[in-house]
């Protein structure tokens, strides 16, 4: 996969149960809760919606200061780092708050 050039740099781990807990709470329970907020109208989601953002950040750093990036690595950082950037500028713009108070309006006006 590209990463055999890396191996040397990793330091060895004997357990990977701390990353691999890391990476299902990030990666797949938090944004589930995060899903949970706007289904059931909950004020807090809109501005949870950027904590996924920040730790998309976070992760990114990491790995750059532990496996320093080289060939291939870049891409994928840039990208993801990206995604992480694009949803710490887009969550908190008012159109993104209107948007969100116009659905919550019409949900209600439905169930009304």
């Amino acid at each position: 996969m590209g990463i055999d050039f890396a191996l040397p740099y990793i330091p060895h781990v004997e357990d990977f149960l701390i990353f691999g807990a890391w990476l299902v709470i990030v990666f797949s329970v938090l944004p589930a809760v995060l899903i949970y907020g706007p289904l059931t109208e909950k004020k807090w989601s809109l501005n949870a919606a950027m904590v996924p953002g920040t730790l998309e950040l976070v992760w990114i750093e990491t790995r750059v200061v532990l496996f320093h990036p080289t060939r291939g690595f870049i891409f994928r950082l840039v990208l993801t780092g990206g995604f992480g950037v694009a949803s710490l500028i887009l969550a908190p713009l008012p159109s993104m708050r209107n948007f969100y108070l116009a659905q919550r309006q019409a949900s209600c006006k439905k169930t009304a």
